[in-house]
């Protein structure tokens, strides 16, 4: 069915640079024959791409087949609800030899454009023609110029209708639809409602929970949604590569990055770390006691007889490399012996965190832990808040 919606614009929006534009209006029909009646509600949404390029051979402008979906409803409120959609269309720019400009969008294909009405072969398309007041909306007849975002409250002067005899969508008798437009609203894509304009956005589709919630467990910390358009949870499930060393690293550097950049507390690190150990056990992460390199709940020298043997006997690779680097300079070596030695017998510093309670380690460094078993509980001294 070919209908047509008019007003007038009123120029004075500053263009907005956006790949996807979402157009939604409503409308009411004020004459037509058929089942779709006066009185009957229009609704319906159009959504085309600003930076699609030109098509040469318009008649009176230029045309772009920007549209990549397009679906208007009619009601009229007495069970006769006809819904016609389009997975693609064109937009047609034109400037007038009055000064007008017009901005069509329509379903008719390419190459049977004519005139500013759009008029097509095919009884079948619907159209909606919005006129501007002078050539200063589309100065150089690009879609890339125009403005993105703008409203029914953009619109001036008394809504001009026109009509075209049709013979109806299916299974509806011919006649007329001669439509006013009652609400438009336009706006660059936004798929997830955060307020980031999808081509702007890093994660289109973001998780907005309010909280970050890992497999099932609310860590209570705030899902914040950072200025790239990704959140928290965003970021923790792309560290979800399939390589539980590759997850260790990528969540532990994710977590420092925002403790460093004020984004979130070392509670809020340790409360998602321990989500994360609860609901994946050791295959991605554990507690451990710094310089409790054998995992007894005590650093002695037992421990340092386990890292030597690591180092210089070939003894087994160790579950916790981060227990093992007792100095927390991201490696294991005799250093970390020796600083294990002085804090036991010489009255040397004591390990860094986490001691003398279990906890996670972030340091920003290539080692991991992934005991047998972890332990989640607050005992006595641990870094846990």
């Amino acid at each position: 069915m070919r209908v047509f919606l008019s007003a007038s614009l009123v120029l004075c929006l500053s263009p907005v640079f956006a790949t996807d534009v979402q157009v939604e209006f409503e409308g009411i029909v004020v004459g037509g024959l058929g089942m779709i009646t006066p009185g009957s509600t229009i609704t319906g949404s159009i959504r085309y791409d600003t930076l699609t390029p030109e098509t040469p051979g318009s008649p009176s402008g230029a045309w772009f087949d920007a549209i990549s979906s397009l679906e208007v409803t009619y009601d009229n409120g007495a069970g006769g609800v006809f819904t016609y959609t389009s997975p693609s269309g064109r937009i047609l720019i034109e400037n007038d030899s009055g000064g007008t400009d017009n901005l069509g969008f329509s379903t008719i294909p390419t190459g049977v454009l004519s005139g500013p009405t759009m008029a097509g072969l095919d009884p079948g398309d619907f159209t909606l023609i919005v006129n501007g007041a002078s050539t200063s909306f589309f100065p150089s007849l690009s879609l890339a110029d125009a403005p993105t975002t703008y409203s029914l409250a953009d619109f001036t002067g008394n809504l001009t209708l026109e009509s075209f005899f049709i013979p109806g969508l299916p299974g509806v008798p011919g006649g007329f639809v001669v439509g006013s437009l009652t609400a438009l609203e336009a706006a660059p894509v936004d798929s997830d409602g955060d307020g980031i304009p999808d081509d702007e956005d890093a994660c289109p589709n973001s998780d907005l929970g309010p909280t970050v919630v890992v497999g099932g467990c609310d860590s209570g910390v705030a899902n914040t949604l950072l200025p790239d358009g990704c959140t928290i949870s965003d970021l923790l499930a792309a560290c979800d590569t399939g390589s539980r060393i590759e997850s260790v690293r990528c969540v532990l550097r994710l977590l420092l990055r925002l403790k460093i950049e004020g984004v979130i507390g070392l509670r809020d690190a340790i409360a998602i770390l321990k989500c994360i150990a609860r609901g994946r056990g050791a295959d991605l992460i554990s507690t451990f006691i710094r310089a409790d390199t054998n995992n007894d709940g005590i650093v002695d020298i037992s421990d340092c007889v386990e890292t030597l043997g690591f180092l210089f006997l070939g003894g087994d690779s160790l579950a916790c490399r981060d227990a093992a680097d007792a100095n927390d300079d991201g490696a294991i070596d005799v250093s970390d012996v020796s600083y294990a030695l002085s804090f036991l017998f010489s009255g040397g510093a004591e390990p860094a965190a986490p001691f003398p309670g279990r906890g996670f380690d972030l340091t920003e460094d290539d080692l991991w832990c992934a005991f047998p078993s972890i332990d989640t509980s607050d005992s006595s001294g641990s870094t846990f808040p």
